[in-house]
């Protein structure tokens, strides 16, 4: 591990495998995490850096926000900690809504698979929503300092997202099984049939539960009005040390799991775009409606050093296109070439944005 100054501490953008012996922590890595952020103290900023040329069209720009309590101006990096506190909120309570609707459509289905009819329609649509919104609040998962233990147990990671294996994804299954149960429950019906049919109602049952209670403990680290929970325990207590964080779930994002999505033929394209959009948006500040925007990483990063702001902007947004052009031709190798490069370029546009604000980054072995 390299060494960031004698006075700094890390964050790591990892969840390490040193919790491995305490109860009821999972064992958590993401393969190839190679940074950590600076904790505390942060430096000032630093003066505007000199950018890596980004291809990408740099024309976007927020001004920052002025926002004022009891006549005091409010911080930039607290409108960004509390703005991203409250996308967190919105989407992961989404996604257990979704999630919910989903469940109880399911058990219609199962109810009567046979005259079920547009519950299959419902219930895909609420799994696709929560899967939607998923997505938009998994970079909380890489929120957390991976050596406290506490902070492990308040922002769970539901769906091993930093495992470090085979991506799982939960969704894609329970619409797969879904799917089958129509085809299956349409057509003529046989004692093989209903045999299959009988398994892949059980299986959905399962699956479905699991989900919701998993999705729920990400519902939870977000809640409000919870005390405990990781939003107002850990993430808010320090808004200079919450932008940190925001950078660090970019970072885990885009230097370790999209890479790895996108040299798998196995991952569906929507899980490369979805990320790649929450990226955007989470760097943006743009939240489900909220037309306007709130104040993101991009407003203080244009407040400290412009240039910087445009080319990780640009960055983002050529990646994020990049990962569209997979998703209408999944099998074209230089296309995923291309997009596996422009996420390195967003990556280090994301560094030096960081860098741009006082946040240390560090690289760290594999």
């Amino acid at each position: 591990m390299a060494a960031s100054g004698a006075e700094a501490t890390e964050v790591k953008c990892a969840r390490l495998p040193k919790l491995a012996a305490v109860a009821a922590v999972a064992c958590l890595v993401v393969s190839g995490c190679r940074w950590e952020v600076g904790k505390v103290p942060l430096p000032s900023p630093s003066p505007t850096p000199s950018p890596s040329p980004s291809p990408a069209n740099n024309d976007f720009a927020f001004a920052p926000a002025a926002l004022e309590t009891a006549g005091a101006p409010v911080p930039l990096s607290q409108q960004v900690a509390l703005a991203n506190a409250d996308m967190m909120t919105a989407t992961s309570a989404t996604a257990a809504e979704e999630v919910s609707r989903f469940t109880a459509s399911a058990r219609q289905v199962a109810a009567a698979p046979v005259t079920a009819g547009d519950e299959f329609a419902a219930a895909l649509s609420s799994l696709t929503a929560a899967a939607e919104a998923y997505r938009r609040a998994e970079a909380s998962v890489f929120y957390v300092d991976p050596d406290s233990t506490d902070e492990l147990r308040a922002q769970p990671d539901p769906l091993g997202i930093g495992s470090g294996g085979e991506p799982v994804d939960p969704f894609a299954e329970i619409s797969a099984r879904l799917t089958r149960l129509a085809k299956l429950t349409a057509g003529q019906m046989n004692e093989e049939i209903v045999s299959e049919v009988l398994r892949l109602l059980r299986e959905l049952a399962e699956a479905s539960d699991k989900l919701s209670a998993d999705i729920d403990t990400l519902a939870a680290a977000w809640a409000k009005d919870e005390g405990e929970s990781f939003r107002s325990k850990y993430f808010l207590a320090s808004h200079e040390l919450a932008v940190a964080r925001i950078f660090q779930g970019l970072l885990a994002l885009t230097g370790d799991v999209l890479p790895g999505f996108v040299r798998s033929d196995d991952v569906a394209p929507v899980e490369i775009t979805g990320r790649m959009q929450a990226v955007r948006d989470i760097y943006l500040g743009i939240a489900p409606g909220e037309p306007e925007g709130q104040p993101g990483l991009h407003d203080l990063v244009f407040a400290s050093a412009p240039a910087q702001a445009l080319a990780t902007y640009g960055a983002v947004a050529q990646a994020l296109a990049l990962a569209e052009a997979v998703a209408l031709a999944p099998g074209n190798g230089e296309t995923r070439r291309q997009l596996d490069a422009a996420l390195a370029n967003a990556t280090r546009q994301l560094e030096f944005a960081a860098a741009a604000v006082g946040i240390q980054i560090v690289e760290v072995a594999d």
